[in-house]
Order: structure tokens, then C-alpha cells, then sequence
């Protein structure tokens, strides 16, 4: 419909659909504004219980005149006969859905009374007005720079007869064929328990859902849930959610006990009036500002200047490192060997009135209490380092496919353009212990993989090569004089070495070495200069940990071991221990919190314990300033028809993988579950038996059974697993520390894999067996299988000899390499073969943007799959029929936090 003119509109986009009504951007051109043109779904148009919705809609919204409702403008008709449509004519609205943003975990309280605040005042509009809404969910509620508006009226109850349809609607009844006796009409989780059971409803339901909706923006969870609608009725009609509090210790009480009395199940004792509600979270608002302005006042004077939007934090109680498991593996190519996928806009714990002392208490350690600020709003920084002295920032901004860097000084929150943007990759940044110079490890422009060190003055100045073949990042010993790094499969394939090296003469020591099975990495170099903590995956003891390798010898000892994913170790200035990241079970092992180890005893305290994911700490050693970048992801699971448009499914992240199945459904592995998609209503339902440890990257055989890799919590190992294709019967594989990325042979003989532990292709007969090595070729993540089960496409890089980045085609019979294919554009992500097998596919990002170029293997020129303006895409898969193309597709955004220590 794009393009085409209707009545006195002329269509210019689509905006989205949903159960009741596909949404265009139009042009009124009687007017000249932009609206939002409503029409029904295809399969609807001559459904006329649903046009009666549809109208019902229209006539409900109407007469209503709000600032947080959206504005409908006019009903309107085109055609004739079987040709007529119906649409509705709204405003049109610029921000995004509450549900994506809730993605991504809980809302910071600020901006949280805010929302609810408006939704109340919402409400109560349309309370007075006789209407109940009946449908409020996040998906209702639209978030725009002005405020919010609350959407979809369609499921309105109206309780007036001056509002009823003259179709012969009644006050209990808005039409006699709209609602069924004992039909329940809304989205379950979200119901009232009188509205579960199908009862006469009043103004309570609707305050009943906006309490669902205030506990999910409160906590990132619903509080009623379950496998089957039949459980999820039953924990509404029966079980107590799990206090707030619990799951986010940074609520006010009293917006638990708002909380709880909008969901009492009892509607005598909820709140009688969405007016009394909206009392009360004003108050809660005007308590949260007043108690945010006296920890502001009360808050010592420090180096760093921090804008007025500082919000107070605390930490909590010491514990020893123990929990879950990460399920990715961090060694992988160039940027994506280490860098732990995006991060969440920045929450901090708010405190309330007479209670600022209860939650900050008395401060033991280092950042047990700290306030948080955002420093950068772009949502496209990559990396930042902080000088000693607090006062800079060096920050790595991508955008439109290019890096550069910037230097921001943050007193004056000045900002300079230190490095153009450059279709380059970075490892890391750091400035000289004495400020006077930052370093960076980067790619030149050409070849991702080859990584150099650089230096340049801190106030200007060309950047000066200091070192070649960089795989970490840097750190320096404390007279500055010295920097350690990692280099791998150099000059020995498979192997590592910990460098030190000296910045006067240029000589290179290497500390300590060994099997990349052993391997460390992201060293850390103690305030002492003794020693240097390095990060160790699949240790003895545990699933992630830090080693010490003393300075001199290059002995090595452990540190500490845990059974989450502990990464980035930053020593504290006094050397009492070190900050650094740490992800477990509490996120689905997706979310990176701030933790603090004590030295020497290693002792794990959590110092953020908020819904951010943070990423690429950074401490100053003269002032207590931790930086760190945060940011929020927006990945949709979108399907893409051939000459269609893509629909989005349900929300993704960056990394899901997805399987489509024999007979056509969508494998994903949101959260570490392998989960299956409906792709008509996006809802997920766990697949087979949920073990309560990760399981991830699906892969469907052709007669339907299910390979997988999965975390053995007993033995601390990520091996291969299998299941029918009933969900049943699960039976591991391979017993290697981290086995990964299955994939089913066409004959059904094998399961291929990737022994992270020697970058080696594998596979193990699909009955159980004893594994085989493929080939001898090292390759990096991507590979993929031919349809007709001859050949394995990989992707290598040589270490020793220039990093060149190859994508080979390997015999499955003998391991040995057929051919090299020369890419026609430069990959992102994996490259896979095309269903027929005749072409390869990988996406491509050409200023910014991601599209998928299919490569015929005969040499002849290539065709783009995809026409996209804008987003990135994660990965992609066809459906066996090739009729339909599923995508992880988005964005992240990422912005600069700093974390400034605060004395009690």
C-alpha cells in the first residue's frame, strides 16, 4: 500500500501491525500533517465481529481528549462493496513501545513514577468518561519525548449508554456478538483475576493490569507467569507474586506497598480510583526528589564534576564467588573475542526521605556506596578509559560502520576529535599512569584482524606504532616505563604468550606461555607492579577465573575461581583488591554487574546490584572514579517473505541464534533456553524439559531431532546434546571443556561442533560415539555445513602470517581444503551456505546499515537478498521451503557511565 492514496491520504510508510489493526504512515492532504492510518488485517476485513471491534475502537478513543491518550482524528471508509476498507485516522507518534523497552530489565525510578504517573492520569480520563480500557500491557503504551499515550482502545468496555454502538449494545455487552458469554477478552498475563474468571468488570481491572505493568517496569518480570495459560490463570486467581524488593533491592518501600495494593486479588482492597493512585505516586515522586536532593547535599566534593541527575547507590553483603555459568565463549575473532555483548542504560539505587541512611549504611570497601552518572547521549560509544587524575575520558564512538575516538574533559564536559572515524577495529584503550599520553590497540583500515599498539599526547599529536600482532588489551606497569599484552598463535599455532614490553628500548619479554587450552588474557597490572591478574576461561575449579603471574618469574598461581563468568579485573589505586565484571543465573547469565575480589583472600562483594549491563570498566588510580559504558539493546525476531516486508515476531538480542525445523517451526535461544516461537502471536514456550542450566544454539536435523550445546553444572563443561524432536529424551554427545556451534550432517551420521578449547572442527556420530577431528585448518566462530553434506565452509586467520582473513571450503571426507573463496564484500557475522547450495550468504554493513549478499559459488556476481535503510542484522536463517526468512534485527545502544565512590 505504499505510495498509494486513500480518500484524501497518501500512504509514505508502514509503522507496524498487531492483533486488531496493521498502522501506515500517512499524509493528509487536505491538512498537509502526518497520521497514522489504521486498517484491519486482510484475514479480518469481511470478519465483522471484528470491523464491530474495530469501530468500537475508533468511537471509545474519540471521546476522549487527553494528552497521555492518542488522538484519533476520524473514521473514515474507502470503496465500495467487497473493495471497501475501514480505517481509522490518529495521531501520529514518534518513540517506541513500553515493551521494548522494558526488554532490557527495570526502569529507573524517575523515569519509572513518571510513566506510571501519566498511565494514572490516563486512566482516570477515561474512568470519568465511562470507559474501561481492559487491554493495558506494555505493548498499549507508547513512549514518546513528550510523554506517554496509551493505545488501543479496541477491547474498551464502555459503561455508558450514551457511548454504545447503535448495532444494539448493551451497558454489561458493548454488541451482542463482540464478547461470548464467559469469554475473556485481554492479554492473559496482564488480567485481573475477576476478568481471568469472566466476570462483570469495573474501573478496578483496569488499575489490576496497570499494577501488572507497574511490577514488570519495576523488576524486568511479570509478576504472574507460567508454561500454559492454564498456569499462568492459576497464579493470578491464586499465588502472590514475589515482593518486588526481592528481585530489585533499589525499589522504596513504598512503591512495593502501591504495587501490592493495586494487585490484591480481593478488588474491595485495591485501589478504589486510579485518581487515588495517582495521589499516590506523586507523593512517592516528591519523596524520591526530595530524598535525592539531600544525599546530593550531603555528598562530599570530589575531582570529577557530575551534572545535577546524580543518583545515589549502595552495594551489599560480602559473599564468596560461586553461582551459574556464562554460555558464551569469549575467544573468538578480533573484536568479538572479548568483548562482552551490549549493555543497558545505566539505573541507580534511589533512596527515600528518612531512609537515605538505612540503605547507604556505613561504607567497609571501596564503592560500597557511589552515585552514578550518564555521561555521553549518542548511544554509539564503544569503549572508554578514564585518565588517573579523573579528568578525561578517552571514548571509542562507532557509528555508520566507522570508529573514531574522542577525548571529553569532564570537568568542562568539553569534547575533541582525537582519531577521524576509520572502518578499523579496536581492542582496548588506556592512558599513561602519568596522563600525558593515551594508547589504543587498533586494526588498520583493510584487515579487521591484524591489531597494532598506538600512542599519541594526550593534547595532540600524530599516533606513534609502538607494537604489532596486539590480541588484548594493555596494561602498564606503575612506573609507566613497561605494558603487557596477549598474543596468540604466534609465532606457534595454538599457543599463547603473556608480553611485557619495555616503551624506551622496545624489547619484548615474553612472561609466560603455554596452550591456548590454558590460555590468559585481559591482564591487569598490580599497583605494586609485583604481579598481573589475568583472566582464565575453564579453569580447574570453576568455569571462569583470575590467575596471578608474578612480574619477574612469570610463575603462575591461582586467584579465584567461580562457577559465573568473572571478567575485566581493574586493581583498586591502594591494591586491596580489584573491581571487575561478573555475569550468573540472576539475568540468565546475560547481564554483566560490577563486583568487587579482596586481596589477597579473593573474596567476591557485589558493588551494583541494578538491571544495567555494564562493560569496559575503567578505574582511575588518584580519584575514586570507576567508568564504564552501558547501553540498550533493541533486536526484534523479524520474518521477511520475498518482495514483502519484514514483520517483527517478538523482541530479540544481538546474539539468539535461531533453527527452523522440518516442518516449519522457529528454534531460538532467548535467555539460554531453547525455546519455540509462534509466529503468528511471538510468544516463546521452553522446548523439552527446562534443566535450569543454560542451553543454547538450536539446530534442527532433517527428521526433526534437536542438537544443542548445553552447560553441565556438574562438571563445568558446554558440550553437545541432542533431543527428539518431542523435546525428549536428552542425550549428551561430547564431553570437551567448550564444545559449540552443532550442526547435523544431511545423512544424519553426524554432529559437527567447534572445540573452542583448539578452534578445531568436530564431529561425533549423531548415535553417540567417540569424536573425530575434521581438519587440521584453525578457524574462528562462523562455519557452516553444505546442504548436500560434502563440504564445511570456514573462516581462518593466520596469526604468523599477516592475519588475512580466509573463507575456506574444506572436505568433509578427508579434511582437507578444496578451494579458497574470495569474498566479493567485506562479512559480518557468519557466512553460510544458500539452501541450494549453489551461492554462499553473509550480511554486509555498508554505512551502518546490514543487508544480506548472496555470492554464487561459479564466480558470477553476486545480488543483494535484502533492501534494508537502516538497523543491523545479527543472524539470519531460511525456512526449508525458502519461503521466509527469519532475522535477529536491530540495534544497541551504548553511552558512557561513571560511577564516582562516595564517603558515608
Amino acid at each position: 500500500m505504499i505510495n498509494q492514496t486513500i480518500s484524501h491520504y497518501r500512504i509514505t510508510g508502514r509503522v507496524g501491525s498487531g492483533g486488531m489493526g496493521v498502522v501506515y504512515e500517512a499524509e493528509d492532504l487536505n491538512l498537509g500533517r502526518k497520521v497514522a492510518l489504521k486498517f484491519l488485517p486482510p484475514q479480518l476485513s469481511r470478519d465483522q465481529n471484528a470491523l464491530d471491534r474495530f469501530l468500537l475502537e475508533a468511537r471509545t478513543a474519540s471521546a476522549l481528549n487527553h494528552p497521555n491518550i492518542c488522538t484519533i482524528y476520524a473514521v473514515e471508509k474507502s470503496g465500495d462493496g467487497d473493495d471497501a476498507q475501514s480505517f481509522i485516522a490518529m495521531e501520529l507518534l514518534e518513540g517506541q513501545n513500553l515493551d521494548y523497552k522494558l526488554a532490557s530489565g527495570p526502569m529507573p525510578i524517575g523515569p519509572l513514577l513518571d510513566v506510571a504517573i501519566q498511565l494514572a492520569d490516563a486512566l482516570d480520563a477515561a474512568h470519568a468518561k465511562g470507559i474501561l480500557h481492559r487491554d493495558i500491557k506494555p505493548a498499549n503504551i507508547f513512549l514518546t519525548q513528550r510523554g506517554v499515550k496509551v493505545l488501543d482502545f479496541g477491547l474498551a468496555k464502555l459503561m455508558r449508554p450514551d457511548l454504545q454502538m447503535s448495532s444494539g449494545a448493551t451497558q454489561d455487552s458493548p454488541s451482542p456478538h463482540l464478547t461470548s458469554p464467559g469469554a475473556t477478552v485481554g492479554t492473559i498475563a496482564y488480567m485481573s483475576p475477576e476478568q481471568a474468571r469472566g466476570e462483570e468488570l469495573d474501573t478496578r481491572t483496569d488499575l489490576f493490569s496497570l499494577g501488572t505493568v507497574l511490577y514488570q517496569m519495576a523488576t524486568g518480570k511479570l509478576p504472574f507467569t507460567g508454561a500454559t495459560s492454564a498456569v499462568v490463570f492459576h497464579a493470578i486467581l491464586e499465588l502472590d507474586p514475589t515482593p518486588p524488593v526481592q528481585l530489585n533491592a533499589a525499589l522504596p518501600p513504598k512503591l512495593q506497598e502501591i504495587i501490592e495494593k493495586l494487585l490484591d486479588k480481593d478488588r474491595d482492597l485495591r485501589y478504589q480510583s486510579a485518581a487515588d493512585l495517582r495521589g499516590d505516586l506523586k507523593r512517592l515522586k516528591r519523596d524520591v526528589e526530595s530524598a535525592r536532593k539531600m544525599a546530593s547535599a550531603t555528598t562530599t566534593s570530589a575531582s570529577v564534576a557530575m551534572p545535577a541527575n546524580v543518583l545515589s547507590s549502595s552495594g551489599s553483603p560480602t559473599t564468596k564467588a560461586s553461582g551459574a555459568t556464562d554460555v558464551a565463549a569469549p575467544r573468538q575473532s578480533n573484536t568479538r573475542r572479548w568483548i562482552l555483548p551490549g549493555v543497558v542504560v545505566l539505573l541507580a539505587l534511589v533512596v527515600i526521605g528518612d531512609r537515605v541512611r538505612a540503605f547507604l549504611g556505613h561504607r567497609t570497601q571501596a564503592f560500597q556506596n557511589f552515585s552514578v552518572v550518564k555521561v555521553t547521549d549518542s548511544g554509539t560509544a564503544a569503549m572508554v578509559a578514564i585518565s588517573p587524575d579523573g579528568k578525561y575520558l578517552l571514548t571509542l564512538m562507532r557509528e555508520n560502520g566507522l570508529a573514531s575516538l574522542q577525548l571529553r574533559n569532564v570537568p568542562t564536559n568539553s569534547v575533541t576529535q582525537v582519531q577521524p572515524p576509520a572502518d578499523v577495529q579496536y581492542n582496548g584503550l588506556r592512558f599513561a599512569p602519568d596522563g600525558n599520553y593515551f594508547y589504543f590497540v587498533r586494526s588498520d583500515p583493510g584487515n579487521d584482524e591484524l591489531r597494532f599498539l598506538y600512542r599519541a599526547p594526550l593534547l595532540g599529536g600524530t599516533p606513534e606504532k609502538l607494537a604489532e600482532d596486539v590480541d588484548s588489551n594493555v596494561t602498564f606497569s606503575p612506573d609507566g616505563r613497561q605494558v603487557a599484552f596477549m598474543r596468540y598463535d604466534n609465532p606457534n599455532p595454538g599457543e599463547y604468550e603473556l608480553l611485557t614490553k619495555d616503551l624506551q628500548s622496545g624489547a619484548e619479554k615474553a612472561l609466560v606461555k603455554g596452550s591456548e587450552k590454558q590460555s590468559l588474557n585481559l591482564p591487569a597490572w598490580s599497583p605494586d607492579g609485583k604481579t598481573i591478574m589475568c583472566y582464565v576461561l575453564q579453569p580447574e575449579g570453576g568455569l571462569t577465573g583470575f590467575d596471578l603471574v608474578d612480574a619477574q618469574s612469570g610463575q603462575r598461581k591461582v586467584f579465584a575461581r567461580s562457577e559465573n563468568v568473572i571478567m575485566s579485573p581493574e586493581w583498586l589505586p591502594d591494591g586491596s583488591g580489584v573491581l571487575a565484571l561478573d555475569r550468573d543465573a540472576s539475568s540468565n547469565y546475560r547481564r554483566s554487574q560490577v563486583v568487587r575480589f579482596s586481596y589477597p583472600d579473593g573474596a567476591m562483594s557485589a558493588v551494583t546490584r541494578d538491571a544495567s549491563d555494564y562493560s569496559w570498566i575503567s578505574l582511575a588510580s588518584s580519584a575514586s572514579v570507576l567508568a564504564a559504558v552501558a547501553s540498550e539493546q533493541h533486536w526484534d525476531l523479524e520474518l521477511l517473505v520475498p518482495g514483502g516486508e519484514a514483520k517483527a515476531v517478538t523482541k530479540a538480542r544481538e546474539g539468539m541464534a535461531l533453527s527452523w525445523t522440518p516442518d516449519g517451526k522457529l528454534m531460538v535461544d532467548r535467555d539460554n533456553r531453547v525455546q519455540v516461537v509462534n509466529l503468528e502471536t511471538g510468544t516463546k514456550a521452553i522446548f523439552g524439559i527446562d534443566p535450569g542450566v543454560p542451553e543454547f544454539e538450536p539446530r534442527a536435523c532433517r527428521d526433526g531431532q534437536l542438537l544443542y550445546a548445553g552447560y553441565s553444572a556438574l562438571n563445568k563443561q558446554v558440550g553437545i546434546w541432542k533431543m527428539d524432536a518431542t523435546g525428549e529424551n536428552p542425550k549428551k554427545l561430547t564431553g570437551g571443556q567448550m564444545d559449540y556451534a552443532p550442526e547435523c550432517s544431511p545423512d544424519l551420521r553426524w554432529a559437527y561442533y567447534r572445540d573452542v578449547t583448539t578452534n578445531l572442527l568436530m564431529r561425533v556420530p549423531l548415535q553417540g560415539g567417540t569424536p573425530q577431528k575434521v581438519s587440521e585448518l584453525p578457524m574462528e566462530w562462523p562455519y557452516d555445513i553444505s546442504p548436500d553434506g560434502a563440504s564445511a565452509l570456514l573462516t581462518t586467520v593466520s596469526h604468523a602470517e599477516g592475519h588475512k582473513e580466509r573463507a575456506v571450503e574444506v572436505a568433509l571426507e578427508n579434511g582437507q581444503a578444496k578451494r579458497e573463496i574470495v569474498l566479493q564484500k567485506p562479512h559480518t557475522g557468519r557466512i553460510q551456505y544458500s539452501l541450494d547450495g549453489k551461492a554462499i550468504e553473509y550480511g554486509v554493513r555498508e554505512n551502518g546499515v546490514d543487508n544480506i549478499w548472496r555470492q554464487p559459488l561459479d564466480g558470477a556476481g553476486g545480488r543483494w537478498e535484502t533492501e534494508f535503510k537502516a538497523e543491523h542484522i545479527g543472524s539470519f536463517q531460511w525456512s526449508p521451503d525458502g519461503k521466509r526468512l527469519a532475522m535477529v534485527r536491530g540495534h544497541t545502544d551504548s553511552d558512557v557511565v561513571l560511577m564516582r565512590d562516595a564517603q558515608p
